[in-house]
């Protein structure tokens, strides 16, 4: 009867150390150019085919650094939005369109993790009479990780952990932008 209760209580624990570290449901915010500073009155001269282009563009973030799993969730209009509000203002552009975008945010570490993201993208402007296709990279780490265990341990709430998960990329995108127009200006 020992060997069976020492056999059960060790079950519980094991559950009870699963039922801990099974990862919440973050809901994540779809963004849109309209939260882009500066966007609004350029996004209404891009058409809709180039809109398009954008359109099922997704981004990683890790959610659990157990499972290796990950929220993906759409940021086209976003990522868009902060492109044209990057651009130099004397820039007239004709048409903008995605070729290529890769986005992911990982969890470097385990008990005081950063979030690491890696961003790249290929874009093909047409301005000023001339076409080129601009390539953009960015490796930053814009904060500590956002896990989907919740930061408040004792409620097991994530409120407002897709809203910092948002505010991480919203920071990646604008350095990617940043490095677009820069690329542009090269040209």
């Amino acid at each position: 009867m020992k060997k069976y209760s020492k056999l059960l209580l060790t079950l519980v624990l094991a559950g009870g150390i699963v039922g801990c570290v099974t990862t919440t449901q973050v809901n994540i915010p779809e963004p849109t150019a309209q939260q882009v500073r500066g966007a609004a009155p350029l996004m209404e001269k891009i058409s809709i085919a180039d809109r398009a282009t954008f359109e099922s563009t997704t981004f990683e973030y890790m959610s659990d650094n157990l499972s290796l799993s990950y929220h993906k969730f759409p940021i086209g209009d976003f990522l868009l939005g902060h492109l044209v509000a990057a651009m130099p203002k004397n820039v007239s552009i004709t048409s903008i369109q995605l070729q290529k975008f890769s986005g992911k945010c990982i969890a470097d570490g385990y008990f005081v993790a950063q979030t690491v993201c890696e961003v790249s993208l290929a874009v093909m402007v047409e301005a000023e009479g001339s076409k080129n296709i601009i390539v953009a990279r960015v490796n930053e780490s814009p904060g500590p990780w956002v896990s989907s265990f919740g930061t408040n341990y004792a409620k097991m709430s994530t409120d407002g952990e897709g809203e910092k998960i948002m505010v991480q990329v919203g920071f990646v995108l604008r350095s990617l932008a940043t490095e677009f127009a820069n690329e542009y200006k090269g040209r």
